[in-house]
């Protein structure tokens, strides 16, 4: 499974939604703060990629990176920015006002629908997929699987968990604990059922919520639509 997509995805802002409303807010962030006197230069816009989010969904399930990292995988060098220099009372007032002003100015005409409602039910069905008897028991074939090959585990979870494995420091046994637990992941279909079990569910939360998530669309569209106008009538 090379990429991991789900119903509920569809119901996040696509990349260039999301960038283009950071971008129309950040402008009128600036132009609100520039009226009171300040310079401001807004953040970088950024999109948090969901696909980086579901590599390990269902634990790790690629043999080369557990041949190569085992668990924790490698570490990577941190790169952050300098940080900012604090504001003084001041700005920060001026600056909390101006970014209300301008959320507010991008979802004009915006239903107040709460976003977190997608995250709330990616986690409910995920927590209803590994309550399910038909995943539970994929569980248990895998885990006599994992005692076949000299590993006492009784769900996927503890050794991905296992305090043992250090970032960047993969052991020999926390690699062929991580080779044994894809292999066993795959010879005895539990990624697949288990994936199938949370798209099911999924589907169901879609449908009982779906005047709730119809409206969040709406909204985003909505929000889109706003942003656009901004940053073409800044040009």
């Amino acid at each position: 499974m090379s990429e991991i997509k789900l119903p509920l995805d569809a119901l996040y802002p696509t990349a260039q939604q999301d960038l283009r409303i950071q971008r129309a807010e950040g402008l009128l962030t600036s132009r609100c703060m520039r009226g009171r006197g300040f310079s401001y230069a807004p953040p970088a816009p950024f999109h948090f990629d969901m696909a980086s989010a579901r590599e390990r969904l269902f634990g790790l399930i690629d043999e080369k990176e557990a041949r190569a990292h085992g668990y924790a995988g490698r570490v990577e060098a941190e790169s952050r920015p300098p940080a900012s220099p604090p504001l003084s009372a001041t700005v920060e007032k001026a600056l909390t006002g101006c970014v209300s002003e301008s959320a507010k100015a991008v979802s004009g005409g915006v239903e107040n629908v709460d976003p977190s409602v997608l995250d709330e039910l990616s986690m409910r069905t995920g927590g209803m997929a590994e309550a399910d008897e038909r995943v539970k028991a994929k569980f248990r074939e895998w885990s006599a699987c994992m005692k076949a090959e000299g590993f006492a585990f009784a769900d996927p979870w503890q050794p991905n968990d296992d305090p043992r494995w250090q970032p960047g420091k993969p052991t020999a046994v926390e690699k062929r604990t991580a080779v044994a637990d894809v292999r066993c992941k795959h010879s005895t279909g539990l990624v697949d059922t288990w994936y199938t079990v949370l798209v099911g569910y999924q589907r169901e939360a879609m449908s009982t919520f779906a005047g709730q998530l119809g409206r969040l669309a709406d909204a985003t569209a909505t929000r889109d639509r706003n942003a656009k106008r901004v940053l073409a009538d800044a040009r």
